[in-house]
């Protein structure tokens, strides 16, 4: 049972109960993650009212030294949003009728990582659901129908016809609301309204609400989004600027809570970890009432432990962290190998640095200039004189040591128009060059190989780029189906488990402004990604209004308890021989054919142990057969990596130092042995339960 690797992971993190004091994240290697650090808006507060209070609400709006800036009125929250040149927390605190007072904090758009802007039909051959078994499900015509998926993000360009077209009822985009407008709120007011077109990126260049929602349910006619017949819901929170607060992100979610979604997702937030945040209690209190509510856990994965993000650290939300996609998508080409009069073609994909290459490119010689497949320094010297020239062939160069933008400047000197390179060991990318004569790609390191196989044995090998370089294939990635480096790592500042369950975030296609395509990498793309499963869970079950308000709970853990151990990855394709910390990725990849088709339900309290003086050793499981048949059960652990999260650092000068937390580089995976316990097994009739310990 994969749930209770739980137990070895979080014993990875051994050091938390250390009474000695030490520093946080200050380190060279870290220093950017201050830049989108959570900070403080000036004057700006969040109250909550006593329940059944109503003279508070009204002291409040007559007081002359505050400003109510918004009222929540919401079974959820009651409260509002104030701005006072006098008051501080404390003050209102002791305010008639206030039961909680919150700092209002800025909060960030996650960053993502823009790959490159793709057309319609690139995604032909590109698929994310493999893994997650969301394509079983799919060919089981399970796609989403009935389910409303609100999206909390900078609105959706839902004119794009694989977001429907259009937005209102009879559309995808069936609704939603703009909070801020369209200007450069928060440097001037808002101006809200009923319409949530995405514009956000005419001054960041950011369009990632639009993205988000071609990830949930996006269509066309070569790709798919995880839950495509959904309908979406989208709230603007971000106007052209890629910052909001936390007081508009409430707004938002209880809007939602009122449009009657039965999902929220929210791709936003900054270094945060506390569970007691304004917004993370919100959301927390919507699980409560049975909708199901996901949050990006964020992108600060260098920073090394501890670095939790703000919503997403919200007790009973889904923090969803993010795992390189099983494919990488690339341009289509095809070689032609011909040995003692056989010939073989073979179609293979390539990664463009800048500009495709010529689709009146055909029948051209691929020419390696060097047999050795191992040689690191290949064409990364000027060529002797007397090498061939390059006149109308293609020549065949391995990627290392120097950089691209040296050998293209060497082969350039040869005649070279257009430049294939093929991988070395590390894991495939699209080149970079500033070399501004001829064009570059990259293969993979198996297609160069197999050319230069072709070369030693006496043959010749041809090349053909007239197929359409915009309906991609893709290409094996040995990096996929790993963690993503830069998944912000838990736990969070109370030592619960987050993030909570792991999906394909890395090199993620879908929907973008002005009707086009683009790849794009963050927590931002995992996190729709789960809210999509819970959409094909709630239309093949029902939702709360079905199964009352603990429904949401119940699927927030079999979402978690459906994950698949990941491996310990530094980025590459190293094998280390460890599993991820769950510190890092939760209980692991999501899998989404478990999550609806499994007819055992488990109810669990994560297993985190709190290694304090409150350290809990006893942890229950409560196991349910809701099958037609007998069902036995077998307890096991999988151990993952332990990691020591604490470093000495020296100071320059020559005595002292100090303890802090280690960037992700300086984790170094190993063994941690532990004595665990697990239940006898058992097996159960239908409809039977049993509590475990």
């Amino acid at each position: 049972m994969h749930l209770l690797s739980s137990i070895a992971g979080l014993l990875g993190l051994p050091t938390l109960g250390s009474a000695q004091s030490f520093s946080t994240h200050q380190t060279p290697e870290t220093a950017n993650e201050a830049n989108n650090a959570t900070v403080p808006v000036a004057k700006s507060y969040i109250i909550e009212y006593t329940s059944g209070f109503a003279k508070a609400r009204r002291d409040v709006a007559l007081a002359a030294d505050i400003k109510v800036l918004k009222n929540f009125e919401s079974d959820i929250f009651s409260g509002a949003s104030i701005e006072t040149d006098t008051h501080n927390i404390d003050s209102l605190q002791g305010l008639a009728g206030v039961a909680s007072v919150w700092q209002n904090t800025r909060v960030a758009l996650s960053p993502v990582e823009a790959l490159q802007a793709i057309d319609e039909a690139a995604a032909e051959d590109y698929t994310t659901h493999n893994t997650t078994g969301v394509s079983k499900l799919h060919d089981k015509g399970i796609f989403g129908q009935g389910v409303k998926v609100g999206v909390v993000d900078s609105g959706t360009w839902y004119q794009h016809p694989a977001l429907g077209g259009g937005f209102g009822e009879g559309f995808k985009v069936a609704g939603g609301y703009d909070f801020v407008g369209n200007g450069i709120w928060p440097y001037e007011d808002k101006s809200p309204d009923d319409d949530p077109e995405d514009q956000l990126g005419h001054v960041t260049n950011e369009r990632k609400g639009t993205h988000v929602a071609g990830i949930i349910a996006g269509k066309n006619d070569f790709w798919s989004g995880v839950a495509p017949a959904a309908s979406l819901y989208s709230y603007k929170v971000f106007a052209q600027l890629d910052s909001t607060d936390e007081a508009t992100l409430i707004e938002a979610f209880l809007r939602a809570y009122t449009d009657g979604v039965d999902i929220i997702t929210a791709s936003i937030g900054g270094p945060g970890g506390w569970s007691t945040t304004a917004w993370a209690e919100v959301a927390s209190r919507l699980v409560d009432e049975g909708v199901v509510v996901t949050i990006a856990n964020g992108n600060s994965g260098a920073a090394g432990a501890f670095f939790g993000s703000t919503g997403s650290s919200g007790k009973k939300v889904l923090a969803v962290a993010s795992v390189e996609t099983e494919q990488y998508p690339a341009s289509p080409f095809e070689f032609t190998s011909t040995v003692n009069g056989e010939s073989k073609t073979v179609k293979a994909g390539y990664l463009p640095s800048t500009y495709y290459f010529s689709t009146d490119i055909t029948d051209w010689p691929i020419v390696p200039l060097n047999f050795d497949t191992t040689d690191p320094a290949d064409g990364c010297e000027p060529y002797p004189e007397g090498t061939r020239r390059l006149e109308g062939v293609i020549p065949l160069v391995r990627r290392g040591t120097c950089t691209f933008a040296i050998k293209q400047a060497n082969l350039v000197a040869l005649g070279a128009e257009y430049i294939l390179f093929y991988n070395n060991e590390n894991p495939i990318i699209t080149p970079g060059t500033d070399y501004d004569a001829g064009l570059i790609a990259l293969i993979t390191a198996a297609a160069g190989e197999a050319i230069i196989d072709t070369v030693k044995a006496g043959g010749n090998v041809t090349a053909d780029f007239s197929h359409n370089p915009e309906q991609v294939v893709g290409l094996e990635y040995p990096a996929g189906g790993r963690p993503n480096t830069f998944t912000s790592w838990g736990a969070s500042n109370d030592l619960d488990i987050k993030p909570d369950i792991a999906a394909p975030g890395g090199q993620i296609f879908s929907t973008y402004l002005d009707n086009t395509y683009a790849l794009l990498s963050g927590t931002s793309m995992a996190t729709p990604y789960v809210a999509g499963v819970a959409a094909l869970y709630i239309s093949a079950h029902g939702g709360r209004s079905v199964h009352g308000k603990d429904f949401a709970k119940l699927l927030h853990q079999k979402i978690i308890a459906s994950g698949t151990s990941l491996p310990w990855s530094d980025g590459t394709a190293t094998d280390y021989g460890f599993s991820a910390s769950v510190a890092q990725v939760g209980n692991g990849l999501i899998n989404a054919f478990k999550v609806v088709n499994y007819t055992t339900d488990i109810t669990f309290n994560k297993i985190a142990l709190n290694d304090t003086h409150y350290f809990s050793r006893y942890h229950d499981v409560t196991v349910t057969n809701k099958g037609s048949k007998d069902v036995s059960y077998k307890f096991s652990y999988e151990a993952a990596a332990g990691v020591e999260i604490l470093g000495w650092y020296p100071f320059v000068v020559p005595w002292g130092g100090e303890k802090r937390l280690k960037s992700f580089t300086e984790l170094t995976p190993k063994s941690l042995p532990v004595q665990v316990s697990v239940p006898r097994d058992f097996t159960l009739k239908p409809g039977e339960s049993k509590t475990v310990r």
